[in-house]
């Protein structure tokens, strides 16, 4: 009886490891934020720019925005993030290369580790990167942000805004999601470049 009960216990792990081994997981997505680069209208008032130098810091972010998860939220202070769905970096690294790529169509940015001397600070705190779920099967891919805006001489705060872009996304799904955030990003690069050109203008001339 003994050995009977063994061969059984055998074909009945048998079994559940070819089960196992049989079901495969799905494949992690992976995606990223490409910036959208509007080259004409930016360039051509700025005459202050041409040897300015701005220095990016680091985006500070709370840490659920620090890590690669692409974030939902369905509920009042409730966030998520998809099983199968990753950025590429965190959304705050991802960002800062973001703006970085295109805000050289205002002034030389340079990251804050860069050995050059910059003339001013730029400096951002993210607030939100999410895709919002409504309850009428609406979703929204928000992004929100403020900069700063340093002399980097006198370590002066010259300005300071607040950045928001909400775009519609088209499924409820990171699919969707990540579609969304890069047009709300591309949407506050290109409010951010004409807003760093109103603040250059304004600088006193060297």
């Amino acid at each position: 009886m003994g050995n009977k009960y063994i061969l059984v216990l055998f074909i009945m792990v048998g079994l559940l490891t070819s089960c196992s081994a049989n079901k495969t997981t799905p494949p992690v997505e992976i995606y990223t934020l490409i910036p959208v680069l509007n080259k004409n209208e930016i360039q051509l008032e700025i005459g202050k720019s041409e040897s300015l130098i701005i220095s990016l810091s680091p985006i500070r972010a709370s840490r659920g925005l620090m890590g690669p998860e692409v974030v939902y939220t369905d509920m009042e202070h409730g966030y998520n993030s998809y099983a199968y769905s990753r950025w590429s970096d965190s959304p705050a690294r991802l960002l800062e290369l973001f703006f970085q790529q295109s805000l050289q169509q205002v002034a030389a940015v340079v990251p804050s580790e860069s050995i050059s001397k910059a003339d001013l600070l730029l400096e951002g705190t993210l607030y939100d990167f999410s895709h919002q779920l409504k309850n009428d099967d609406t979703s929204y891919g928000v992004v929100r942000i403020r900069f700063y805006l340093i002399d980097n001489k006198t370590r002066v705060v010259l300005a300071t805004e607040l950045f928001s872009s909400e775009v519609a996304a088209n499924t409820r799904n990171a699919k969707g999601a990540t579609a969304a955030l890069n047009k709300a990003s591309n949407n506050i690069a290109e409010q951010l470049s004409v807003w760093m050109k109103r603040q250059i203008n304004q600088l006193p001339e060297k």
